[in-house]
């Protein structure tokens, strides 16, 4: 907490010392800005008053506005907050409000963009992207989407490299994280008992799903396996529980199957390199139960429950799996008759099955078809290397002891959405791997600072 408002007040300090020449300029926009808000009706001004004292939070902790841009699309679909944001896109709202952060970070402080490998291969990748445009077959998706990639989520990847300084700054977007996560699973499990599936915020429940995955795996290895009291630890176990059965809830299959997928494979990955094994097993254990227990609640939908029973037997009957193979055949297809330079930017939603399925459900095969060989290997060399700087930093944690959880978090939930992007999605609903990516570039590029000896967590 004394850390917290430690940095609060240097933010503060900074933000005052920036902007003094100016000040007044500012006080009579702030007062013209409520003017109008009033013209509008009591709403509207109602709205404004409570934004304005949320701007020198958001800035002294940038990494709430990080969380809110990313999960925008959940929160946009409720139309009570969409009335709130008086008719403009809440995308396009904390979009704005992440880059004025960014600017005044960079200008106050003089940070910049840290360079590395990985920042050359994401502009590589974005301008084979771009240039496919260019060989399109006409269509009204490929040009939006490829904007979309260009814009919000290249911002959702370049944001942590200035913002993510420390250790501890990736700590607090991480427990930031897991508090939307409980939001929208008590938002879900809070709805009036149904036979059908359930979401929150009207969004759709594998979006939902997605960031509740995310959040239970931030819980179990940052905080479970974390350097924390075990009283905290006993509550993250009740708070895991609560997310699982909301995620159950929402029927959706594939983040379920690739939040245990990830799971394992960081179990596997933390039982081989760390030396407090006996906790890794303890986690196994307590995923084990948790997972058994949540899966036996009566919370569940019946719909849900017969969506997860579908996976494990009657998959003919499976129309969802149907639909995306028949996307995947056309895919390949395209990729086999344009294997260089692909079919071109929104080719999927062009032919065959994609003209219902307007893209692949799966990030590699969209991209091999839509901007070929070329894109695909630019693509698995971004990841590649991530996952490479990622895992020497794990290895170098490891050995020391130090901030090995939250690492390993970042590898779990960085397995996860690529995983989930294998079966569902398109370029842009990866967006938290490219989040996750900047994350990893920013803690361990030559010029972050050093990790603090104390291994301070949240």
């Amino acid at each position: 907490m004394v850390s917290l408002l430690t940095s609060w007040r240097e933010n503060m300090r900074r933000m005052v010392s920036v902007l003094t020449p100016g000040f007044s300029v500012v006080l009579l926009a702030l007062l013209g800005l409520l003017g109008v808000a009033s013209a509008y009706g009591q709403e509207v001004l109602l709205a404004v008053m409570l934004m304005l004292p949320a701007i020198p939070l958001m800035i002294a902790f940038p990494q709430v506005l990080m969380v809110l841009f990313m999960n925008a699309g959940i929160f946009k679909a409720d139309p009570q907050i969409r009335a709130l944001t008086m008719g403009i896109d809440l995308t396009l709202l904390t979009a704005g409000g992440l880059i004025a952060i960014l600017a005044f970070y960079m200008l106050s402080r003089r940070v910049r963009i840290k360079w590395s490998r990985e920042v050359t291969a994401s502009l590589v990748f974005l301008a084979i992207v771009l240039i496919s445009l260019i060989y399109a077959p006409p269509n009204s998706y490929g040009t939006p989407r490829v904007l979309q990639f260009a814009s919000l989520t290249m911002l959702a990847f370049a944001a942590p490299l200035v913002l993510i300084r420390t250790p501890h700054d990736a700590r607090v977007l991480l427990v930031v994280w897991i508090a939307v996560g409980m939001l929208l699973a008590v938002t879900t499990l809070s709805q009036p008992h149904t036979m059908q599936r359930v979401s929150a915020f009207h969004a759709s429940a594998i979006g939902v799903s997605r960031v509740i995955g995310m959040a239970i795996l931030c819980l179990i290895f940052m905080v479970m396996l974390g350097d924390v009291p075990w009283a905290a630890k006993a509550a993250s176990g009740g708070l895991a529980f609560v997310l699982l059965v909301a995620m159950l809830s929402t029927g959706s299959r594939g983040p379920m199957v690739f939040a245990i997928v990830a799971f394992l494979l960081t179990l596997a990955l933390s039982t081989g390199i760390s030396r407090h094994r006996g906790q890794t097993i303890v986690i196994a254990v307590l995923g084990v139960v948790l997972m058994s227990v949540s899966a036996a609640s009566s919370l569940i939908p019946q719909e849900a429950r017969a969506r997860f029973l579908m996976l494990m037997s009657d998959t003919e009957a499976d129309t969802s799996a149907m639909a995306r193979e028949a996307v995947w055949r056309d895919a390949l297809d395209l990729f086999a008759s344009h294997p260089l330079i692909g079919a071109g930017a929104g080719a999927i939603s062009r032919y065959g099955a994609g003209q219902e399925q307007v893209y692949a459900h799966n990030l590699l095969l969209e991209v091999a078809a839509e901007q070929g060989l070329i894109g695909l290997i630019a693509l698995v060399a971004f990841l590649a290397l991530s996952f490479q700087r990622l895992l020497r930093a794990i290895l170098d944690a490891g050995t020391a002891r130090r901030d090995l959880p939250l690492l390993l978090a970042i590898f779990a939930m960085l397995i996860y959405m690529l995983s989930a992007s294998l079966v569902s999605g398109d370029l842009n609903d990866a967006r938290e791997a490219w989040m996750l990516i900047g994350i990893i570039v920013a803690l361990t590029a030559p010029e972050t600072a050093k990790w603090p000896s104390e291994g301070r967590q949240p």
